[in-house]
């Protein structure tokens, strides 16, 4: 049925964007049927997620699973049923959970598994089998993100590289100086810098994840603070002490960074 509606959308005349009966009801196994379709016919995922979406509502799929999906048509994987897991059984393992615990790590990409567990109510267990088995994350630079980048992911942040790269080159040229500016919104505004372009999914091509955040950790550990306050008190503090040539390896710690990207093809690496 819903492969039939989807069929009936694609006429020639028809309207693509609505259906005339909106799909609020459905299986997973219709879904992943429909993810089938669309691509075998050359859609992207990102496009099916987009249209899926517009037609499931809050109960389609998540954009996740629709690319995990996708990889495992594309590796010959004919059957929409899940395949038995050996180990331990999570009852917690629900579809619902899982699109809640990649709602939490959306919202927080530094939130840990026992604070997933927490917020949702489910066992530490549960929680991290979700985080790495289902939608399959994994940590980089104390951040989630995806453990395998889809294609797209790996071209846009090659992509991303190479222009840094040229413009880096570029001002080299030109011998331009660097900008030396509080980062702050309404500083960049009135100076008239430029955002560069940063693609997601991408802690290690950040200086504040890469370079800022785990010393600022480690000078912290085994700290007791009082309240929020003094966390924010120490947190802006430990900036203020740091020589201005700490900030700088950072920062040109990115060159070495974008060329290792492209080398990579896109792929995560730590270091």
């Amino acid at each position: 049925m819903a492969l039939a509606r989807l069929q009936h959308a694609q006429e020639p005349g028809k309207q693509f964007n609505k259906m005339a009966v909106p799909l609020q009801q459905c299986t997973k196994q219709e879904q992943r049927s429909v993810v089938t379709f669309l691509f075998s016919e050359g859609m992207k995922p990102i496009e099916i997620h987009r249209r899926m979406r517009i037609q499931y509502g809050d109960r389609c799929m998540s954009r996740t699973r629709v690319y995990e999906w996708t990889e495992k048509f594309k590796n010959g994987i004919t059957s929409v049923e899940d395949s038995p897991r050996p180990g331990p059984t999570f009852t917690a393992v629900t579809e619902d959970n899982i699109a809640a615990v990649e709602n939490v790590i959306q919202e927080n990409r530094r939130v840990t598994v026992k604070e997933v567990a927490s917020l949702l109510d489910i066992s530490v267990g549960s929680a991290h089998h979700i985080i790495h088995y289902e939608l399959k994350f994994r940590k980089v630079c104390a951040r989630w993100v995806p453990k395998q980048l889809t294609p797209e992911m790996k071209e846009r942040r090659v992509d991303a590289c190479q222009e840094l790269l040229r413009r880096y080159e570029a001002d080299l040229h030109n011998n331009a100086r660097p900008h030396t500016a509080t980062a702050t919104v309404s500083t960049i505004e009135e100076l008239r810098f430029e955002c560069i372009p940063h693609p997601p999914y991408s802690p290690n091509l950040a200086p504040s994840d890469f370079h800022v955040f785990g010393p600022l950790k480690d000078a912290r550990s085994g700290t007791q603070f009082r309240d929020d306050d003094e966390v924010r008190s120490a947190a802006h503090e430990w900036p203020r002490t740091r020589p201005k040539e700490f900030f700088s390896r950072g920062i040109y710690a990115l060159v070495k960074r974008w060329r290792k990207c492209i080398e990579l093809e896109g792929d995560y690496f730590e270091q």
